[in-house]
């Protein structure tokens, strides 16, 4: 839960980090958020940049992640954020897919608890629990896929 609310005050919402700062702020790019791949262990950052701009837009993504590794987000920010985890969660078991894939979810990682329990597990996350998950987030590889539209 508490790498599911770094994720989300990072780069997986409209009001996190990267969006807010790499596309609104800096106007660098078309898109840009953060997800985690639970099962391999990684926190995955895109951004729809202009070439032009990579440095720029790598520079800010490197240094947003230095911030939430230091803490710097409000109450306010992790309760928004609170709150827009739960919803998804209960948005996506308002469906059959998404009660087959929360099921699929907890077979895969050999785990079972309740709706109830999961959405307790968000709210008892403290600021001090998504900086320590932060701590164990390191950069490891940077990829950059670009077009060769008027390459010769």
């Amino acid at each position: 839960p508490a790498l599911q609310l770094f994720n989300g005050l990072f780069g997986g919402f409209s009001h996190s980090k990267l969006f807010i700062n790499v596309r609104e702020k800096a106007s660098l790019a078309y898109y840009a958020a953060s997800r985690i791949e639970s099962f391999k262990g990684l926190l995955m950052v895109m951004s729809g940049i202009e070439v032009g701009n990579y440095q720029k837009a790598v520079d800010i993504i490197k240094e947003q992640f230095q911030e939430m590794k230091k803490g710097s987000f409000t109450e306010e920010a992790i309760d928004q954020t609170k709150a827009v985890i739960k919803n998804q969660i209960l948005e996506t078991l308002d469906t059959p897919y998404g009660i087959v894939e929360f099921i699929y979810q907890q077979a895969a990682a050999q785990t079972e608890f309740s709706l109830e329990d999961w959405l307790g597990r968000i709210d008892n996350v403290t600021k001090d629990d998504i900086i320590e998950v932060g701590k164990k987030i390191d950069l490891d590889t940077t990829y950059f896929l670009k077009g060769t539209e008027g390459a010769s």
